[in-house]
């Protein structure tokens, strides 16, 4: 049990700071570059789904790389890249639409995704 609730502990704690560099690299994009809302959605939720991805593999689950069995993990991991990537855009492009800013649709996002997430490295990482 105790072993249970520390994977989760840092599961959350991966996930917040995946969330911090979604955030800051989609601000750099947006606010300071001025790219198009769709490609720094795009290159933010790339940039934080490959730290999420290792962060995980390697802290969280302490799986090596094991060639034979990374193929089959990253197509899965793809999979829920893509599901969670139409989540995130779908929220961030709803909240930008009603409230005018991007943030909350991004905070919404992580919070769905995140439950997505979880379930999916469970099954990958087994």
């Amino acid at each position: 049990m105790a072993a249970s609730i520390k994977k989760i502990s840092l599961f959350l704690a991966s996930a917040g700071v995946t969330g911090l560099i979604y955030i800051l690299v989609l601000y750099l994009l947006v606010e300071n570059w001025h790219s198009k809302l769709y490609v720094g959605v795009a290159v933010a939720y790339i940039a934080a789904m490959s730290f999420y991805f290792l962060i995980n593999k390697l802290f969280i689950y302490k799986k090596t790389v094991q060639f034979h069995r990374l193929y089959p993990q990253i197509l899965k991991f793809v999979v829920m890249i893509v599901v969670n990537y139409l989540i995130t855009f779908f929220l961030v492009w709803f909240f930008a639409k009603y409230t005018g800013e991007i943030y909350s649709g991004s905070i919404a996002a992580g919070i769905v995704t995140t439950l997505v997430a979880y379930l999916v490295f469970n099954r990958i990482f087994k």
